[in-house]
Parts: C-alpha cells; structure tokens; sequence
C-alpha cells in the first residue's frame, strides 16, 4: 500500500514538474503588475527565460514582441523583466527576458571567444523567438530587440545578423567594442533602424555610446541617437517611443522566394510580405529582366547567382526596397546588407 502510494505520488510528482517546464511556471515578482511573470524553457537550447504578458492579451490579435538582453553585474534576466513589465502592460507589449552568456566580463575576452558566445546567444534568442511565436499570438512585423550595457552586444549582434526577424534595434547605455563583431563577419542592413542611448554625463557610457554610433554610421546604418537621455536602467519609455515610430513611419518589407515544380530548377515565383500593403511594387531579377507584377513568376535562362531587388511605395510611408542574392538552381537566398532605399532621416 505504502509502495502504491509512493509511487501516485512520485507520477504526480513528475507530471506536475512537466506542467511548469511545458506550461512555464508563474511567479508573481513585480506586485505592481497584474499578470505574473513565468518562465519557460526554450526547447532546441534548453535554456531558461522569462516572459511578460499583458492583462489585456487577446489571441485573437497579434501583438508586438521586445526581446530584452540584460548585462552584468547587478543586471539579470529578472531585473529587465521587472523593469519592463509595467510599461508592458501600459503599452500591450509581449516581453521575452532570455539569460545570456556572453554580456558576463565581456572586455576580458579575446574576440574570437566572444564570438562562440555571442552565436550561443543568438541561438538562444531564436529559439526563444520560435517558442514565444508557437504559444502566443505575436505580430509577424513587429518584433525588436534591446539591450542594455553589456547586453548591447548581443542585441546588436543578433539584430544586425537577422534583419528578418528583428525590425528595430535599441540599445541603453551600451557597451561597446567593434571587434567583438569584426571578429564575427556581422553586415548591416541600412534599411533597419537602431536606436543607441547614451549619456554624455557618464564618460563609460559617453565612450562607448559614441564609439558604437561612430561603428554603425561607418557601416551606413540608419541609427538614431539620443545623446541627452537617461540611461537609467528602469527608464524605457524612449525605447519604446523609437519602436512606435519606426513602425508608424517605415514599412516591414520580407522578400520570399518559392520553388515551382522540379521539372523548372530555374523558375522561382517571387513574393513580397510588407506592411501596409504596398500602392507599387518593382522587381528586378538580376538578370536584365523586371515587372511590376505583385507575385511574380521568373524562369532563369541559366544556373547562377542572381541580385533579386524589389522597390515598393506606399500611400503613408516612405518607399523602399529590399534585395537578396539567389542561387539557382539551389534556392539558396542571402540578404544584401547594405542597399539602397530611401533612408529615415536621422536624428543627430
């Protein structure tokens, strides 16, 4: 009897246990919000991270997604998450707090190690991305990432790496050393914004904030700055500020490619994801041949690579393009990191 009951108990034991891991396990840290803050595991890294929802979630719409790279020191996961989740429930954000490994003595580092640990954080970003998508209803357009002081790096290195994914990039008093993303091969899309806050009262914080906008004007980035702001940890707002302008005055552009038969290895039927719709679109297939037609479908007279280019305008926004380079007949696509496009205009 005792051994039956040991082991109900044990079974409940390890389904309970499996409930928290699968269904993430709720704790209420900010008593001043009103939904609890839970943790999950992301499954294809097996690391722990945190996320904010919202009272007013509704799955029947979609909503925004900030991914937020804590630093050092005092800084954790727990903190960001803390800090962030009244202004999440002030605005209808979803917030993701992943725990990272390369933000921890980072300046102590040589830059090929950082390297291995900031691909480990992207990694572990992605995922978490994935699981978040899977369990939530989360805008396809607006997902960002931020970081603060050490976690800037990892911001920066998974946001600049993957403009598909992430539409804006806001950094806070970041720390900053370009040969950590030297090292890595890092490209940057022109089209994506990033915001970098930084306080010329602080001299750490001045010299990394102007080395980092220096970094990224160099590489013709579409950075905006605010020079003037606190870099106090808790204070988000002008993070958040950028994000609503970013999508209030740019469009989300995502080229997608589609393979036709196996019959035709050259052809491609061609489509552009934007938001809003675009009034026109443009495209160039790098091989001399264009069209204004939305969808359209292109056989290559021969195998190769080709510059695939697509120019939209839009009624309430700046136009804009995108291009990929395409493999055919492998299918292979590579965005182009720097193109032309009518540029925000940047704040100095």
């Amino acid at each position: 009897m005792y051994k039956t009951l040991r082991i109900q108990v044990e079974t409940l034991f390890m389904v309970v246990l499996g409930m928290t891991f699968i269904g993430g396990c709720a704790s209420k840290i900010d008593s001043s919000a009103p939904e609890p803050i839970r943790t999950f595991v992301e499954p294809d890294q097996g690391s722990d991270y945190l996320l904010y929802r919202p009272s007013s979630y509704d799955r029947h719409y979609d909503w925004p997604l900030v991914v937020v790279c804590h630093s050092a020191f005092a800084d954790s996961p727990h903190q960001q998450i803390r800090d962030w989740a009244q202004l999440a429930e002030r605005e209808g954000l979803l917030v993701a707090a992943p725990a990272l490994s390369a933000v921890r003595s980072a300046f102590a580092r040589k830059p090929k190690v950082q390297r291995e640990l900031l691909l480990a954080d992207e990694a572990r970003i992605l995922s978490v991305v994935r699981h978040v998508r899977a369990g939530n209803s989360v805008s396809r357009d607006r997902v960002f990432i931020y970081g603060f002081s050490g976690g800037a790096h990892s911001a920066l290195f998974t946001g600049l790496r993957n403009p598909a994914v992430f539409r804006a990039i806001a950094l806070m008093g970041p720390a900053f050393d370009e040969a950590y993303l030297l090292a890595s091969d890092v490209a940057v899309a022109s089209y994506q914004p990033v915001f970098v806050n930084y306080s010329p009262a602080d001299s750490i914080t001045d010299k990394h904030g102007k080395r980092c906008v220096d970094w990224l004007r160099s590489q013709q980035s579409s950075v905006r700055v605010d020079a003037t702001g606190s870099t106090v940890r808790t204070d988000t707002s002008g993070v958040v500020a950028f994000f609503d302008d970013v999508v209030r005055r740019t469009a989300w552009m995502d080229i997608q490619v589609l393979p036709l038969a196996e019959v035709n290895p050259v052809g491609r039927q061609f489509e552009l994801r934007t938001v809003p719709k675009p009034q026109t679109v443009r495209w160039s297939f790098g091989d001399g041949d264009e069209t204004s037609v939305p969808r359209p479908i292109h056989v290559y007279a021969s195998p190769g690579t080709y510059r695939v280019e697509v120019h939209a305008t839009f009624a309430d926004r700046e136009s804009d393009s995108r291009s990929i380079m395409l493999a055919v007949p492998q299918g292979t696509t590579t965005p182009v990191a720097v193109q032309a496009h009518t540029r925000v205009p940047q704040v100095p």
